[in-house]
C-alpha cells in the first residue's frame, strides 16, 4: 500500500465531528473503496474544506493512505459537483440522504468497488436531474443493483421457479427464499404481492444505471407501488444484509406527508 500522497475523486458519503474542529469523512471511490478519511480543521470557518464536505458533494481529494489504519489523513480538496444547489424538496433530499446512508451503512471499507462506484455517480447523475415524482423509484432502483451485487438479486419478472411472467397474475412473497414465485410454486405459503407492484417492480428494475445516458429518467409510483415496493426490499435486505437498517431520512416523508411509506417499510 502507498504511504504517499494519494490523489483521486470520491463521493461524499457521511460525515461527523472528530473533536472541536475536525471531521471524519466517509467516502466512496472507484479504486479505493469506501474510505475513512480525517479532514484536520474543517469545522473551523477559517478552512477552505469547510463547505466542500458536505454529504452527496463530488469532490477531487488528496489523502495518505495508511495500512493498518481505520482512518486515513486528508490533506486537500477541490469541489467537482455540489449535491445541495437551489431549492430541493423534502421528497428529493430525503431519498438523497437515504441512499448515502445505504452506502456509508452496507459496503465494506477499504475494498475495491469497482461494481458499486459507478452505482452511486449514475444515481447521482438521474437524481441531480430528476423530478421529485421520480425520486422512489431512483431509490429502489440503486438498492436493486446494491442486492445485485451482493448477489441476492431479485427477478421482478418471472416466477423463480417455473418462469411464468408474474406482472398480470402477482406473486408470492418470502423474504428468507428472498424470491419471487406464483402461487402455484408457493410452497412455503409467502405473502401475496399484487400485480401492480410487480409492474412497478419490473419498472424500477428498468431504470438505467448501466452507463450514463442522457435523457434516461425515473418512473412515476403511486402511493401504493411506493409502500408495496419499499416494504419488499426492506425486507429482503433486512434478512440478508447483515448491517442493513432503514434510513432515518426515509421517516422524514411519513412526518411530512403521512402516507406511511416508513411505516409500511
Amino acid at each position: 500500500m502507498s504511504t504517499g500522497p494519494v490523489r483521486d475523486e470520491v463521493l461524499v458519503l457521511r460525515c461527523i465531528a472528530l473533536g472541536e474542529s475536525s471531521k471524519i469523512v466517509s467516502a466512496l471511490s472507484g479504486e479505493w473503496g469506501k474510505v475513512r478519511l480525517v479532514a484536520k480543521g474543517a469545522r473551523s470557518l477559517r478552512s477552505k474544506m469547510a463547505s466542500l464536505l458536505e454529504v452527496g458533494n463530488e469532490i477531487e481529494v488528496v489523502f495518505y493512505p495508511r495500512e493498518g489504519r481505520e482512518l486515513w489523513t486528508l490533506s486537500d480538496a477541490a469541489l467537482r459537483r455540489a449535491a445541495l444547489t437551489g431549492a430541493n424538496s423534502l421528497d428529493k433530499l430525503s431519498h438523497l440522504f437515504a441512499a448515502l446512508e445505504l452506502g456509508d451503512r452496507l459496503l465494506p471499507d477499504f475494498e475495491g468497488a469497482a461494481e458499486y462506484e459507478p452505482i452511486f455517480r449514475r444515481f447521482l447523475d438521474l437524481w441531480h436531474a430528476g423530478e421529485d415524482a421520480e425520486m422512489a423509484s431512483l431509490f429502489f432502483a440503486l438498492e436493486l443493483r446494491m442486492l445485485d451485487g451482493s448477489g441476492w438479486g431479485v427477478d421482478p419478472g418471472s416466477c423463480a421457479q417455473c418462469g411464468k411472467a408474474l406482472c398480470e397474475i402477482g406473486a408470492r412473497w418470502s423474504a428468507a427464499e428472498g424470491r419471487l414465485e406464483c402461487s402455484q410454486c408457493a410452497q412455503l405459503g409467502g405473502r401475496r404481492i399484487a400485480p401492480e407492484v410487480i409492474a412497478a417492480l419490473m419498472a424500477v428494475d428498468a431504470v438505467d444505471f448501466s452507463e450514463r445516458v442522457s435523457g434516461a429518467r425515473g418512473v412515476e409510483l403511486t402511493a401504493d407501488q411506493r409502500r408495496g415496493v419499499g416494504r419488499l426490499l426492506h425486507e429482503h435486505m433486512g434478512y440478508h444484509l447483515p448491517h442493513y437498517r432503514l434510513p432515518k431520512s426515509l421517516y422524514w416523508l411519513q412526518a411530512s406527508t403521512g402516507d406511511g411509506v416508513a411505516e409500511a417499510r
